[in-house]
């Protein structure tokens, strides 16, 4: 047995009964499942090392199940048998499904089995531009494997038409070029340059740069755009003679006119002018012509941020005339967001008031909703304060704050503008619990077979499939309430020494974003779980910290997992690096402890904040700040001073977040900010005043 299931299979038993009968995705009984539950069946028996029965349920779904549990059986049944019967399923899976994925699922039959034959009559019309990765290689390597030569053309195209992968790397790391395919000595030069460029050995690559420009011209099938932007990596890197390679790359754009490979010439000559800092203008000439000659809106919005970008950094006075030029021609204005985060804080810093009203008007239609919340939110405030005067400041000030309770992706805006305006019962229900996606549209449709498979794994009983296969074919169209049923499973079926838990908060999560409409109170609670209730409200008490801001805290740092490590060590629910929780285990003479153990860490989490929050005056919104970045670098920020505030420690504190040097912080400070306030208003019966006791005590 699975040994994830072993450890949970007691309580997934009993579990199981009560949970489906109250809180089924929509399925109700097993019959209803049809041939689907066929499948489900499989999987049992399989489970419990009955094989054949497990077999014979697998064949008749994959006859008569809808289709992604008819697909799901047609894969199994390539998993386990004897090697005939795992060849005869994979060639039924190649018959029935011809896509990527399901002739990649048989190639990992055929191949260790050495059908190498087989493997590359059934991927004879697959094309290597796009193709899985993994399926290209093995359709090469069985090609080697059969004594033949993998064609030049088809090598060139896998090399040259897609970024390289861990499979180009592999492939050409075991064979030499010469006996994947005896490729010319040009191609072979241009794989090396490649393969130097995945590995990021950009010094190496910089120096070989003056072999490959060469072959660029002498062979127009060299010059394609991921060429060029190895070489422009190569120069950004692993050189430091940024001008004279930006002029390089510039003159290559003008060899290369009209063609896909000018916009990366142009773009890197604009990345490497930039480096020089002496050169901005001409960094911006190449921005703007790399946006004119982008092949896609992707590209040229790339082009566009770092036009703005360049500008913030060495004309920051010009930037919102900029911004007033190319607002209407960005299509993604989410690429923005973070470009927009620092420009705000520019302006803050500097005093800079009328222009946050300007970039508001300018963008209003083309920022996202976030952008607009964001700048609309901290201009009200401005008025809200009285550091900006100007007529009929009341009415503005209300519609600003209206304007940002449309924050899309960002509740912290809606959060606090839902404060400020004092909103109060269902109006401020729906504020709260808003969701900003599109689904379902006016012609989108729900995907009834996706729901069955999905739903299946809850009522069946098997917790481990269920978040892969959501991340797969959540967009495919999930009804919300499904999607919160798999949620509510997951986190009912957590021991908390698994991560069930983090599962059912990643599938919730999407929910405010993908779907449109309002969620609800159930779905709410879901996003915001209070798992380890029992620890948070002892140390809670003990260290005198409302409840709503330690839940805030571990969602915020570990998503409930007890286990978490980030990439820089910190450990445990409340993300605790060793060094402080050694610090904190003297401070509370403890000798033995574990910082993955959740009540120890949620013990010596409680106990850091609350000594970073009477260290910053009894401000938890500094304290959190300082739980990020350290309270020497807090003090540092309070210190510095800013145009119309002076000492930034006068600022209010969402005002001072704004101006906040890390962008990780900022982010930080909002999500839980944002947490906190929702904890308040969910658990307090969605009452008003547990709302705005909330905020008041964190701002």
């Amino acid at each position: 047995m699975n040994s994830a299931r072993a450890k949970h299979a007691p309580l997934l038993l009993i579990f199981l009964i009560f949970f489906n009968v109250t809180v089924s995705c929509g399925a109700g009984s097993a019959g209803e499942f049809g041939r689907d539950g066929e499948y489900f069946a499989g999987l049992r028996k399989l489970e419990d090392g009955r094989k054949n029965e497990a077999r014979t349920h697998f064949i008749k779904c994959a006859k008569e199940g809808t289709y992604y549990c008819a697909r799901r059986s047609a894969e199994k049944l390539t998993e386990f048998g004897t090697l005939e019967q795992k060849l005869h399923a994979a060639d039924s899976l190649v018959q029935s499904y011809r896509d990527g994925d399901a002739l990649l699922k048989a190639a990992e039959v055929y191949f260790p089995a050495g059908e190498f034959g087989r493997l590359i009559t059934a991927t004879s019309e697959i094309s290597t531009a796009d193709s899985p990765n993994r399926l290209v290689l093995l359709r090469f390597k069985s090609i080697l494997k059969q004594g033949g030569a993998v064609p030049e053309n088809s090598i060139a195209e896998w090399v040259l038409g897609r970024p390289l992968s861990s499979e180009h790397y592999e492939f050409f790391r075991d064979f030499s070029v010469t006996e994947g395919g005896g490729v010319g000595h040009e191609l072979e030069r241009i794989i090396s340059f490649r393969l130097e460029s995945y590995r990021r050995n950009y010094t190496f690559t910089a120096e070989f740069a003056g072999d490959i420009i060469p072959l660029l011209r002498e062979h127009s099938e060299f010059a394609v755009p991921q060429i060029a932007s190895d070489l422009g990596k190569a120069f950004l890197y692993g050189s430091s003679e940024f001008s004279e390679n930006a002029q390089m790359m510039l003159s290559l754009a003008d060899e290369f006119s009209g063609q896909p490979t000018e916009f990366y010439f142009r773009f890197y000559a604009g990345r490497l002018f930039s480096k020089t800092s002496v050169h901005y203008i001409q960094a911006e000439q190449c921005f703007y012509g790399a946006a004119e000659t982008a092949p896609d809106a992707k590209t040229k919005d790339n082009a566009l941020w770092y036009l703005l970008d360049n500008r913030l950094e060495y004309a920051p006075g010009k930037t919102v005339a900029e911004i007033e030029s190319v607002a209407k021609t960005w299509t993604d204005p989410e690429y923005f967001d973070d470009f927009f985060d620092s420009l705000l804080s520019y302006l803050i810093e500097n005093g800079k008031w009328s222009d946050i009203l300007k970039v508001l008007r300018a963008t209003e239609g083309y920022a996202s909703d976030r952008t607009s919340a964001q700048f609309a939110y901290i201009y009200a405030r401005l008025l809200q304060t009285g550091t900006v005067t100007i007529q009929e400041s009341q009415s503005l000030q209300e519609e600003l704050f209206r304007r940002a309770c449309r924050s899309g992706s960002e509740p912290y805006y809606r959060i606090l503008a839902a404060y400020h305006l004092n909103l109060a019962g269902a109006e401020l229900g729906n504020v709260l619990s808003a969701c900003s996606g599109a689904f379902p549209g006016e012609n989108d449709e729900y995907d009834a077979a996706a729901e069955k498979l999905l739903s299946g794994y809850s009522h069946f009983g098997f917790p481990e499939l269920i978040f892969e296969e959501w991340q797969n074919l959540y967009r495919k169209g999930i009804p919300q309430e499904t999607a919160a049923s798999l949620s509510a499973f997951l986190n009912k079926i957590s021991s908390g020494n698994d991560d069930y838990m983090t599962r059912s908060l990643r599938i919730i999560s999407r929910t405010p974003f993908f779907y449109s409409g309002n969620m609800t109170d159930r779905e709410m609670k879901l996003l915001y779980p209070k798992n380890y209730q029992e620890f948070v409200d002892t140390y809670s008490r003990k260290y005198d910290i409302t409840d709503s801001v330690i839940f805030s805290l571990i969602r915020s740092e570990s998503f409930f997992d007890p286990d978490a490590v980030s990439h820089a060590g910190a450990t445990g629910l409340t993300q605790l690096m060793e060094l402080t929780g050694g610090d904190i285990a003297r401070r509370l003479r403890i000798e033995n402890y574990s910082l993955t153990d959740p009540e120890t860490n949620i013990w010596f989490g409680t106990f850091y904040l609350a000594d970073l929050i009477k260290r910053c005056d009894g401000s938890v919104m500094l304290a959190f700040f300082s739980y990020n970045a350290g309270i020497t670098r807090v003090r540092r920020w309070l210190q510095s001073s800013t145009s119309g505030f002076g000492r930034k420690k006068n600022m209010p504190a969402d005002i001072f977040l704004e101006t906040v040097p890390y962008s990780e912080t900022r982010g930080y400070g909002r999500k839980l900010v944002s947490a906190a306030a929702m904890y308040g208003w969910l658990y307090n019966e969605n009452s008003d005043s547990g709302f705005r006791d909330t905020i008041e005590k964190i701002l």
